[in-house]
């Protein structure tokens, strides 16, 4: 089964490389050219296809279970030279065609279809309400072929061919974007208002309507593997000027797995994370890891250095690993962030991920806090800071707030934060700390946690769990000490 698969695509994808220097531009096509053109395309493969169980037509796709892969027909779309691009095949009708190299024929339900007909399995795209601050998928090579003999088009062999990555030139990395493939993230199934409640297909009902996205769309098909946050990334993707695609020419998207082999790329491995004595350092905790693959339950296996050895062999082996730490009660806080700001730093030069613990939990940024937020002057808005310590082994807390003037009649601005109003209530448990919340001003929906670093996460939890239904977004600030609330 493999070598067929693998003769079937090299059949269908010659090596030729295209990318040299710049497509010359020609004249666009009559637009029904290309539409005539993707209809006949259709009417013969469904034709051909009819009776052959291996193969799956929809207009402007096809797809073959045997070879293993997708074909999709697009229309290339003119865009100046230096102009941003954020997707490279949108849907049939999105309005983002300012935006974008090509618009597929096919619906994107269709196409999400045809993968999972040829055995490729949907992950999720990023979902950042949720957490999930990287797309998950497994991985999908991308080829665009084109062809002014329109035989080849029935033929299915083509002489211009280039991985999709080069189409797009990163100023950033003043190269093309990393070869790395595109993640099946697949995306969300949404009820639309608009037809009383159904459940629609988002990248077919929801602007951008995005199949294949060169940023972290959350509600595109295929994505970049990796992170690549839109406010972040927008502006520096553009139009590669050596590797131009043709603008009066039926484009044929060839989709087809990246992994051949039977194990799947994407791995998710759960550690359950607990305090042995006194802990001072990530070294100092156990490490249960769950799922596969399992460490063995003896011996060193357990410790920090364990879990190192795991992770870089699935890195190794080529894996991408989703991460899901879930703390036990007895560990401190202080360490709990000092693991989490490690492996935070190896996501940037390794395949691993991290994801959310479950629900009850903090998620894991939050032992994160940008420093901007750890400076009043930098900040925005002036969130409640609340000061945890201890009096007589019992957990109490103090709450504060800037509270800055409004401007007066003279029309002066604000106090400054450091002349701006402070409150301070004294609270002794999280109920507490809330009913005085409530009573205030609208605070933000932020909230800063300052308490010693040896406090165990279960403690920590217990007092501010009140606090979390009005405050989703929590940033914890270890610090040195048994009583780091201020005086007076």
């Amino acid at each position: 089964m493999k070598l067929l698969r693998a003769t079937a695509l090299l059949m269908l994808v010659p090596a030729l490389a295209v990318c040299a220097g710049e497509t010359a531009t020609a004249s666009p096509a009559v637009s029904t050219d290309l539409d005539d053109l993707a209809q006949r395309l259709y009417s013969h493969y469904r034709a051909a296809s009819s009776h052959n169980p291996d193969h799956w037509v929809r207009f402007g796709v096809i797809a073959d279970r045997t070879a293993g892969w997708v074909r999709v027909w697009a229309r290339p779309i003119r865009m100046e030279a230096g102009a941003p691009v954020e997707f490279l095949l949108i849907g049939p009708d999105s309005g983002h065609d300012y935006e974008a190299l090509a618009r597929s024929y096919a619906k994107a339900e269709d196409i999400h279809r045809a993968l999972e007909f040829i055995g490729v399995r949907p992950g999720r795209p990023v979902d950042y309400r949720r957490y999930y601050l990287w797309p998950k998928g497994e991985r999908v090579r991308v080829y665009y072929r084109w062809s002014d003999r329109e035989a080849d088009y029935f033929s299915g062999v083509f002489t211009n061919r280039v991985r999709a990555e080069r189409l797009i030139r990163d100023t950033t990395r003043n190269d093309t974007l990393p070869l790395e493939d595109f993640l099946f993230v697949g995306s969300r199934w949404l009820k639309d208002p608009g037809m009383g409640g159904i459940r629609v297909y988002a990248a077919d009902a929801y602007d951008p309507q995005a199949i294949i996205s060169d940023y972290n769309e959350p509600l595109t098909v295929l994505d970049v593997p990796y992170r690549a946050v839109d406010g972040e990334v927008y502006g520096t993707r553009q139009i590669n000027p050596r590797c131009r695609l043709p603008e009066d020419l039926l484009l044929d998207i060839l989709l087809c797995p990246a992994r051949t082999g039977e194990a799947a790329r994407v791995v998710d491995l759960t550690v359950r994370v607990a305090a042995k004595g006194e802990a001072a350092d990530p070294d100092d905790l156990i490490y249960r890891v769950e799922g596969t693959p399992q460490l063995r339950q003896s011996g060193d296996n357990h410790t920090l250095a364990g879990l190192w050895s795991v992770l870089a062999r699935l890195d190794s082996e080529g894996r991408d690993v989703f991460l899901r730490i879930i703390p036990d009660d007895s560990v401190p806080v202080g360490v709990l962030g000092r693991l989490y700001v490690m492996l935070w730093g190896v996501t940037e030069k390794s395949r691993l991920r991290l994801d959310p613990a479950p629900e009850g939990h903090l998620f894991w940024k939050a032992f994160l806090p940008p420093a901007r937020l750890l400076d009043p002057s930098r900040r925005v808005v002036q969130p409640w800071e609340l000061y945890l310590g201890e009096e007589r082994g019992v957990l109490t807390g103090t709450l504060r707030r800037r509270e800055e003037n409004e401007e007066n009649e003279e029309g002066h601005a604000p106090c400054p934060p450091a002349a701006a109003e402070m409150k301070q209530y004294t609270v002794k448990n999280g109920e507490q700390a809330a009913a005085v919340i409530r009573a205030g001003p609208p605070p933000s929906d932020l909230l800063l946690v300052y308490c010693p670093d040896q406090l165990t996460y279960g403690r920590l939890m217990r007092f501010i769990r009140p606090l979390l239904a009005d405050h989703p977004t929590v940033y914890v600030v270890p610090r040195a000490g048994a009583n780091p609330a201020p005086s007076g």
